[in-house]
């Protein structure tokens, strides 16, 4: 019987993972290397989406992006929206930089809890991936 009990949950356990792995079109390799080689290039991927999502954040407050907004302000109105743009800029680096050490953390996070397991490595790669597509729709939704 504990046997059984055992199995259930690791079983349960390991589902989000290969369910992680389907969900990528990673499922159908055989070997866990082979599965996390194929959720490292779909991160690298999505890293580069991140990323310019992350540089069309930016643009929009950088200087002298409100030419085209049709922003034809002088004196202290300009300098107001040159500070505001500043902290936006400011801030969203420090968003960004905190992101990544979050997505590390609770990553990281996953690969312990499946220490030891065959699938630990995959596990903490789907993480890593689920996070950054997570960190660019959010980029998209609030600054496209």
């Amino acid at each position: 019987m504990k046997a059984f009990v055992l199995l259930c949950l690791l079983s349960s356990l390991a589902s989000p993972v290969r369910s992680q792995a389907q969900e990528r079109g990673c499922e159908k390799l055989e070997s866990t290397a082979a599965k996390v080689h194929c959720l490292e290039q779909k991160t690298l991927a999505a890293e580069t989406k991140m990323n310019q999502a992350f540089e069309h954040a930016l643009s929009a407050y950088l200087p002298g992006s409100h030419p085209e907004k049709g922003l034809s302000a002088t004196g202290k109105v300009r300098q107001i929206v040159e500070e505001e743009d500043r902290l936006t800029v400011a801030a969203l680096r420090e968003s960004q930089t905190e992101w990544l050490s979050y997505r590390n953390s609770a990553c990281s996070a996953i690969q312990h809890m499946y220490e030891g397991g065959t699938v630990s490595s995959e596990a903490a790669e789907a993480c890593r991936l689920e996070l950054t597509e997570q960190r660019t729709k959010w980029l998209r939704s609030k600054f496209d």
